[in-house]
């Protein structure tokens, strides 16, 4: 009896691993043919009713998936029952067995045998972050689902659930037998964004795009047999020698079989049901909806977590985290916004999965494809019954998974005191998104990058209230102004953080040290390079504007000049009639007071430098008929006198050096020297 069951055992075992192969490799052949047959259709321009249409090679696939699928479910329990059998035999036989030989192969039956008896095809809808609807809730977005439904040929899904994020799809659980047979509970998951930023007809493309791509019949079967074999392959691992077990071949080639279909079912999947919803609601519409979610799906992942995480850092519980989003988007620029979008519309999903292709590639299949159901233009949006109470509703999961997911990774979170009001969130969101922009903008390279950047740090000022939070998000400005070059607006920066982070006790020593050695280092990177510049140019030589308002700039030239006026208009009372004289009585006054040596540097740099620059190119232009050049930095910008331009901050940040240089560099010199050379005449030095 032993021996029969034991050859018994070694048959089934080398027809198990036999069989599949053979099977499998005819499989193979036949998807490489399907393949090729795929790729011709997926690089047609558009999608007609003439692909996919080779029926007998799709019988012959499914033939043979159900083939194996068969002899996998019934032989692998039975070369399990066998095995047990024989091991119990030799267990009563043999004085001292192995129990953990035991143990691993009746592990091994019991998990393949249940993975295969209660396998799942999709994960239960309680796995997604969103919100359970009902028909008596939300009847106007039932309704259109219902129709949507009934346009596709399909039962309506049993439930809806909103998520939070932009996405859409249907899952089906249930018992096995009810999921093979396409009767499992069936759930549309269907994003809140999407609902808010979609047309109804959009929308509608969408929903029935979802409904084309779910799998049902023979593929539900690979789904969860690809299942049970994973578990087999786990419990094999329990023994020290698996590649010795029958059961690890026969799973091994079926599991990397399982891989090759589902690609190929994948591209299939795909091209079915981009052309069944174009044809249904048409290609444009389609495509539309494809660049929509898209769209959505960009500004959400890049905005969404980041935002949360800073609201929560400023202890602010976000009340409706969409209206934020939509009023950080609106306040970006129009060309960042179609660059942002342009780099993930275009990125290259080839690397993630060969079988998936780009989204621009399949909205180029669909266009032109005509409509068969009539269009409806109205907002989605109106489908919700209470649009803004679902919206703060999904808002709280999404804060509560974010506060979850901090708690995770060891943050400290305390209780927030209450909800603050939404108009003050959409203000703190904007300040926040305005800091990103122009941080953004500057490493781009943008021309407008410098005055974004100070404008965002002049918002946060405003707005945000939390030191720390404050601090981080200057330094971030900082930071790129050091990048750019903006020595002088980076070292402004820079000292404001280190203002708020003395303010602040709990602050250590080492991170403010660190800080004014940075600024000292951007402090003499400026005087090296203000020295470097030389302050007369030919006009051939001459940079030409690049900044956009050139009135603005010269009245914000022409306002500096007039800090100096009411700066010295007592001692020197000159100064109101700006001329010529008037350098020479701030030359005295300045050397009377050693000025450059009485206050620190830093402010004389930046509040003392910009104003007599400016009220020397101011007499110049006055006086000599100079013009301004003005330029996005300000030691750059020039007046042309004659047949020259000159750089008057240049002039004034060497005159502000030392007392010695208040002479050496002295303003009326310099008038001097413009004065001979809008004459035409050069002074010998």
């Amino acid at each position: 009896m032993l021996s029969f069951g034991l050859w018994l055992t070694v048959g089934l075992g080398i027809g198990v691993l036999v069989v599949p192969r053979v099977l499998l490799s005819i499989n193979a052949l036949f998807l490489r043919l399907e393949g090729a047959h795929l790729s011709a259709a997926e690089a047609q321009a558009r999608l007609d009713e003439k692909i996919l249409q080779r029926a007998w090679l799709r019988w012959l696939l499914r033939l043979i998936v159900w083939a194996v699928s068969v002899l996998i479910c019934i032989s692998l329990p039975l070369i399990l029952v066998l095995s047990v059998a024989v091991v119990l035999n030799e267990v009563m036989r043999v004085p001292s067995p192995s129990a953990k030989v035991l143990v691993a192969a009746s592990a091994a039956g019991a998990v393949s045998l249940l993975s295969m008896l209660r396998g799942r095809n999709l994960f239960p809808p309680d796995r997604f972050l969103g919100r359970l609807v009902s028909k008596e809730e939300e009847p106007r977005l039932f309704a259109t689902l219902t129709e949507v439904a009934d346009a596709m040929g399909m039962r309506m899904v049993d439930k809806v659930i909103l998520l939070a994020a932009p996405s859409v799809g249907v899952a089906e659980d249930g018992p096995l037998w009810k999921v093979l047979a396409g009767r499992g509970e069936r759930t549309l998951l269907l994003g809140f964004p999407l609902v808010k930023e979609l047309s109804s007809s959009e929308l509608k493309a969408l929903v029935a795009l979802s409904y084309c791509r779910f799998r049902h019949g023979d593929f539900r079967l690979l789904a969860i047999k690809s299942r049970g074999e994973s578990s087999l392959m786990g419990a094999m691992a329990l023994i020290k020698y698996p590649i010795l077990n029958p059961m690890f071949w026969v799973a091994r080639p079926c599991a990397l079989m399982q891989v090759e279909l589902a690609g190929h079912e994948l591209r299939l999947g795909r091209l079915q049901a981009d052309q069944a919803a174009a044809q249904l609601y048409g290609g444009e519409v389609l495509a539309s909806a494809i660049v929509g979610h898209a769209r959505v799906s960009e500004r959400y992942s890049r905005i969404v977590e980041p935002l949360l995480t800073y609201m929560r850092g400023l202890d602010l519980s976000c009340r409706n985290v969409y209206r934020c989003v939509d009023a950080m988007e609106e306040q970006s620029p129009r060309l960042l916004r179609e660059l942002r979008f342009h780099s993930f519309w275009n990125r290259d999903t080839a690397e993630e999965n060969k079988q998936i292709p780009a989204s621009r590639v399949r909205v180029a299949r669909i266009s032109g494809i005509a409509p068969q159901v009539s269009q409806d233009g109205s907002p989605a949006f109106s489908l919700i019954a209470r649009p803004v109470e679902m919206a703060e509703e999904l808002t709280r999961e999404i804060g509560q998974e974010n506060d979850a997911r901090l708690m995770a990774k060891g943050h400290d979170l305390p209780s927030v005191p209450g909800e603050a009001d939404v108009a003050f969130q959409e203000r703190t969101a904007c300040a926040i998104a305005a800091c990103w922009d122009a941080c953004e903008m500057g490493k781009e390279g943008y021309p407008t990058a410098p005055d974004e950047l100070l404008f965002a740090a002049r918002q946060l000022e405003g707005v945000i209230e939390y030191p720390k939070v404050l601090a981080l998000l200057l330094k971030r400005i900082a930071k790129v102004q050091h990048e750019l070059g903006r020595i002088s607006d980076a070292r402004t920066t820079y000292r404001r953080v280190i203002e708020i982070l003395e303010a602040e006790p709990e602050t250590g020593e080492g991170e403010t040290q660190q800080l004014q050695k940075l600024v000292q280092q951007l402090v003499t990177v400026d005087a090296v390079r203000a020295q470097q510049m030389e302050e007369w140019l030919p006009v051939e030589a001459a940079s030409s504007c690049d900044v956009e308002d050139v009135e603005g700039a010269v009245e914000h030239y022409s306002l500096l000049a007039e800090y100096l006026v009411a700066l010295l208009h007592v001692p020197v009372p000159s100064v109101f009639d700006s001329t010529p004289e008037s350098l020479a009585d701030i030359d005295a006054h300045f050397w009377e007071e050693n000025f450059p040596e009485s206050f620190e540097r830093w402010k004389i740099d930046e509040s003392t430098v910009p104003l007599v620059g400016a009220f020397l190119g101011e007499v110049l232009v006055r006086r000599l008929g100079g013009q301004w050049i003005p330029r996005a930095r300000l030691e750059e910008s020039q007046v042309r006198v004659g047949d020259s331009v000159c750089l008057p901050f240049v002039r004034a940040y060497r005159y502000m050096r030392s007392r010695q240089a208040l002479r050496e560099h002295s303003l009326s010199q310099f008038y001097v020297e413009a004065e001979l050379r809008c004459s035409g005449t050069r002074a010998i030095n």
